[in-house]
Order: structure tokens, then C-alpha cells, then sequence
């Protein structure tokens, strides 16, 4: 699999992912200053795309996971989503998403996704697996 996360801030996922062996990770953080950071922890063990995630696309892979931790508008998140599955033709393709459980997108997902695993982290935070009809 390749591994994306999208919004990497500073880096937890990543170091995850780092551990898991991943056949390719990739991080999408569009700020400078976290990104050097992320660099210097990391050096070229990842991929790094310092630009809006609303600008990337995956390169052709057949399995992929998308991390995202609520670090921006799901909005967005979706349509980076709905952007990369238009692009690729996934075999396998899991999300990954950790969100308040307040106000959230899930129903949009369940339209391509079934629930993979759940899991009730507090009162306020849910992580949720989601994985491609």
C-alpha cells in the first residue's frame, strides 16, 4: 500500500506509517515551517508534496490509504477523495479519518465506502476505517 497523509502537520501518522512499512508514504502539508520540520525528521524516507492538497493527485497505484486527522475542512478532504478516485482505478483503497463526531461527512462517504472499523476515541473524536465498495 501507499501510505498518504493529508495534512501531515508534524508528523505522528507519518512515524506510524514509518513503522508499518509501507511500500511508499507520502506527506501532503502545504506549510514551509512543517515541512522542513517533517524533513528533518524524516529526510528522504517519504515523499513530500508541499502544497495544497487540493493540488495532488496520486500517482497510478493499485492500493492506497488516505489518512486525515481533521486538520482542515472535511469538505475539502472529500473532494480530494472523490478527486483521486475519478483519477486511479484503486483495487484496494481504505480511508483512514479521525473526526469530531459532532458535525462530519460520514453519510457522503458511505455512498463508495463501507465501514471498515470504528472506534469511539472520546466523547468528542471518532476514528473511523472506511474501505472502497
Amino acid at each position: 500500500f501507499t501510505f498518504v497523509d493529508v495534512g501531515s502537520g508534524r508528523g505522528r501518522a507519518l512515524s506510524m506509517a514509518m513503522k508499518l512499512n509501507f511500500k511508499k508514504i507520502i506527506s501532503i502539508e502545504k506549510s514551509k515551517k512543517l515541512n522542513k520540520n517533517l524533513r528533518s525528521i524524516f529526510g528522504d524516507k517519504i515523499v513530500y508534496f508541499e502544497k495544497d492538497a487540493q493540488d495532488f493527485e496520486i500517482e497510478k497505484t493499485s492500493k492506497a490509504i488516505f489518512y486525515f486527522f481533521e486538520s482542515f475542512d472535511e469538505e475539502i478532504f472529500f473532494k480530494f477523495v472523490k478527486k483521486q478516485i475519478a483519477n486511479n482505478a484503486f483495487q484496494s483503497l481504505f480511508l483512514v479519518l479521525v473526526y469530531s463526531t459532532k458535525e462530519n461527512m460520514i453519510d457522503e462517504y458511505l455512498k463508495e465506502f463501507n465501514i471498515y472499523f470504528s472506534y469511539e476515541c472520546s466523547d468528542r473524536r471518532k476514528l473511523i476505517i472506511l474501505k472502497k465498495k
